[in-house]
């Protein structure tokens, strides 16, 4: 693997590539902390040359560097070995969700993730919170790192609707995305309300704009969260879950949401997030791998409007930015007990993903973030 994103280009072969490029991938070329090319074993032979640096993948899998959308960085005592623990399972990027500590702390460092920011507002002062936050990170040239504000109504004293709706302004004025944590069928009432308002107010197409996130709370039950989206479905919203606890899962896709996944520990193995919900406890709020893995990594960029349409995959002229795993098996796994949305046939040429039937799962043995291994250390 490259040491770094400027030395010479660096061949994997004799594995397998997660790409749209080509499902049966086997060899990808990184060059100037960027994919060049990625194909067949035979025509990675063909293209070899005395410049490149070989690596042989041994049968693993390489796939897009996968995104945790929803961690609490305050809460881990040594902020760096957390990222670098994150890096040992794959992840690449993080978003902070927890208070704001200023533009000036909880930052990734060069050889660890990248730390995005989507703090939490203090509860009780919303939009005086806010404009704090914003006026914080404007005096900054890392305001970059920045991407929205969250706001979460279970640590609120009850919803109040003209509170909601400020912060929303407040987000639309400055082009950041809000989010809110909504823990109860009052509360979800309450944001319904508060975003028909503001829809009314600067129209449904800046709204839809903004990226609005919504987080149900565990305490939430199916039929509330129901409610709600039925309420909201004339806004383009995401919604981001904790893939062990989340009460709904495929109703968000039968509706067409796009989904983000939170992983409840920095340094989980986000294969285990992707099998349970492949396994829902209820049948039909299974998905598929693709559909789960999707939401870590693709579906994660798109939802904080970073990266561009090619975010998240590993494909010409795109980050050299994946884990590289020790995998079983490979194959197109739908959600548990149930018909898979496309074929599982081979000539339908899906890309194929880890096996997720058995006990073990993937083990990331190397990830690196622009052409650039940050775990094992060079």
């Amino acid at each position: 693997m490259a040491d770094s994103p400027h030395s010479s280009p660096v061949m994997f072969h004799n594995g397998s590539v997660y790409t749209p490029v080509d499902p049966f991938a086997s060899a990808m070329v990184v060059e100037d902390g960027q994919v060049v090319w990625v194909g067949s074993e035979q025509a990675a032979t063909a293209i070899r040359d005395d410049r490149m640096n070989v690596v042989d993948l041994y049968g693993d899998l390489l796939t897009p560097g996968v995104v945790n959308s929803s961690v609490d960085l305050t809460q881990v005592p040594d902020v760096a070995a957390a990222l670098q623990s994150a890096a040992q399972q794959g992840f690449t990027a993080v978003v902070h969700t927890g208070p704001d500590v200023g533009p000036n702390a909880l930052h990734g460092q060069p050889g660890l993730p990248e730390v995005l920011h989507w703090p939490t507002l203090d509860a009780q002062e919303k939009a005086e919170s806010a404009r704090s936050v914003v006026d914080s990170w404007s005096k900054t040239d890392d305001a970059v790192a920045l991407v929205g504000l969250r706001l979460d109504l279970g640590q609120a004293d009850g919803p109040q609707n003209a509170e909601i709706c400020a912060f929303l302004q407040i987000c639309l004025e400055h082009n950041l995305r809000p989010a809110v944590v909504v823990p109860g069928a009052q509360e979800g009432a309450a944001v319904v309300a508060a975003v028909d308002h503001v829809a009314e107010a600067v129209g449904q197409r800046r709204l839809n704009a903004a990226g609005l996130r919504l987080e149900f709370a565990e305490s939430m039950t199916a039929g509330e969260v129901k409610d709600v989206l039925e309420a909201t479905a004339d806004h383009a919203l995401s919604v981001c879950l904790v893939p062990e606890q989340t009460a709904l899962a495929g109703e968000y896709y039968r509706r067409g949401l796009p989904v983000t996944l939170g992983f409840a520990q920095i340094d989980a193995n986000p294969w285990a997030g992707v099998k349970a919900l492949v396994n829902h406890a209820e049948s039909e709020e299974r998905i598929s791998a693709r559909a789960a893995f999707t939401a870590a990594t693709r579906g994660a960029w798109r939802a904080l409007g970073r990266g561009g349409p090619m975010a998240g995959q590993l494909a010409p002229g795109t980050p050299a930015t994946f884990g590289r795993w020790q995998v079983e098996a490979l194959m197109v796994q739908g959600a548990a007990g149930t018909a898979a949305s496309w074929s599982t046939d081979p000539r339908a040429r899906t890309p194929l993903l880890p096996a997720l039937e058995e006990e073990s799962l993937p083990v990331c043995v190397a990830t690196a973030i622009n052409g650039t291994q940050v775990w094992p250390r060079p």
